[in-house]
C-alpha cells in the first residue's frame, strides 16, 4: 500500500494573524506568557498544510539570545522534525540578527540542544537582560515538578 504524501513543514516568521495560535500552542506547552511580549520577527512558525504545528520564540539582548521556547502541537506523531527545522530557522534568524551567543533553557529537549552545539552553563553566565526571564522559567519548570530543567549555551560565529 502507498502511503499518501504529506504536505511539505515550512517553517517561516510568525505574522500578526498567527499570533492567537502561537499563544495556544505556546500555553499548550507551558509556555503562555511568552508569546505577547515578542516582536514577531523573533518568533518562528511551522506549519503543514496551512496549520500551525509549532513555534519557538527567541528574546534577544544586545549581542546574546534566549531561545524562550519551543512548542509542537500534542500528537504531532514529526514532533522532532518539527523541533529540529524550528532550531534551523532559529539558527538562521540569530545569524541575521548578528548574535554571538545563544542560551536556552532545555527543559525535557537537552539532546536536541546537544545536537545543535549547545552545551550546560551555569545561569550566572547569563547576561543580565535574559537573566530575569531564563531564571523565570527556570523556576516555574521546577514549581511545576519538572525534574532539573538546565541552562544551555551556544556561541555563535
Amino acid at each position: 500500500m502507498i502511503e499518501p504524501a504529506r504536505d511539505p513543514l515550512r517553517v517561516r516568521r510568525a505574522w500578526q494573524e498567527d499570533r492567537e495560535a502561537v499563544s495556544a500552542l505556546l500555553a499548550a506547552a507551558g509556555l503562555g506568557a511568552l508569546a505577547g511580549s515578542h516582536p514577531l520577527a523573533n518568533i518562528l512558525v511551522a506549519e503543514r498544510g496551512g496549520r500551525l504545528v509549532g513555534a519557538v520564540a527567541l528574546e534577544v539582548d544586545g549581542l546574546a539570545g534566549l531561545v524562550a521556547g519551543i512548542a509542537v502541537e500534542a500528537g504531532q506523531e514529526s514532533a522532532d522534525e518539527i523541533r529540529e527545522q524550528l532550531m534551523h530557522g532559529l539558527l538562521a534568524r540569530a545569524s541575521e540578527l548578528s548574535l554571538r551567543r545563544l542560551y536556552a533553557v532545555a527543559s525535557g529537549l537537552e539532546s536536541l540542544f546537544r545536537d545543535f552545539g549547545f552545551e550546560v552553563v551555569d545561569p550566572e553566565q547569563l547576561p543580565s537582560g535574559l537573566r530575569r526571564r531564563a531564571l523565570g522559567v527556570l523556576g516555574a519548570r521546577r514549581e511545576e515538578g519538572e525534574s532539573g530543567p538546565v541552562l544551555m549555551a551556544r556561541a555563535l560565529a
